[in-house]
C-alpha cells in the first residue's frame, strides 16, 4: 500500500483523482470511505467522489490498480483532510467585572502651578470567557478603540471618562 495525505477547505464537498498505469494493460478503480468501487481510465478524471468526513476524521481515498494477470493489485490510499467549518459561535461563557480607582501622580518635571491637582480616574477590568475557545474577543469602553484581551483573562484598566480632580496641598 502507498498513502497520501491531502487536505481541503470545507467548501469542497468532493474530489476527483486522475491516475495514471504504467502499464496501459492494467485497470484502475476508485472509491472513497469503503464505497464502491468506480472504473476509470488511465489518464482520465474520476467521477466526483462525495467528502462526508470533516476534521478530525478524515476521508480514504482508495485507488486499486489491478495488473493484466487480475491478481496482482496495488492500493494507493489518499487520506484527505476536510477543514470543520468555522464556529458562528460569539457567545460568552462568563464575564465578570470590577472597577476601581487610578491616581495620576504629578508630574515632577512640571511647575506645580502647571498641574495644580492630581487626577483621580475611575477604571474597570472585564474578564470575558468565550464559549468557543477558538473565539477572539476584543473591548472597547467610551467608543475607544477595541483591545485584543484573552477569554478567561481580566483585561487591562480600561480609564472611563469621569475624571475627578483632586486638590493638591
Amino acid at each position: 500500500m502507498t498513502s497520501y495525505n491531502d487536505s481541503v477547505a470545507m467548501a469542497f464537498s468532493s474530489i476527483s483523482v486522475t491516475a495514471t498505469v504504467a502499464d496501459p494493460t492494467a485497470t484502475i478503480r476508485v472509491r472513497v470511505n469503503t464505497g464502491s468501487w468506480q472504473p476509470i481510465s488511465s489518464g482520465s478524471l474520476s467521477a466526483a467522489l462525495a467528502l462526508t468526513q470533516i476534521v478530525p476524521n478524515f476521508n480514504a481515498v482508495d485507488v486499486m490498480v489491478t495488473a493484466q494477470d487480475a491478481t496482482t493489485t496495488i492500493l494507493y490510499v489518499i487520506t484527505v483532510a476536510r477543514d470543520a467549518p468555522l464556529s458562528t459561535n460569539a457567545n460568552l461563557s462568563g464575564l465578570s467585572s470590577a472597577r476601581g480607582l487610578f491616581l495620576l501622580p504629578l508630574i515632577p518635571r512640571l511647575p506645580a502651578t502647571a498641574i495644580p491637582f492630581q487626577m483621580l480616574f475611575q477604571v474597570l477590568t472585564v474578564t470575558p470567557t468565550a464559549s468557543d475557545p477558538t473565539a477572539t474577543i476584543q473591548v472597547r469602553i467610551n467608543e475607544g478603540g477595541w483591545q485584543p484581551i484573552i477569554s478567561g483573562i481580566a483585561s487591562g484598566p480600561l480609564s472611563t471618562t469621569n475624571i475627578v480632580p483632586i486638590p493638591t496641598p
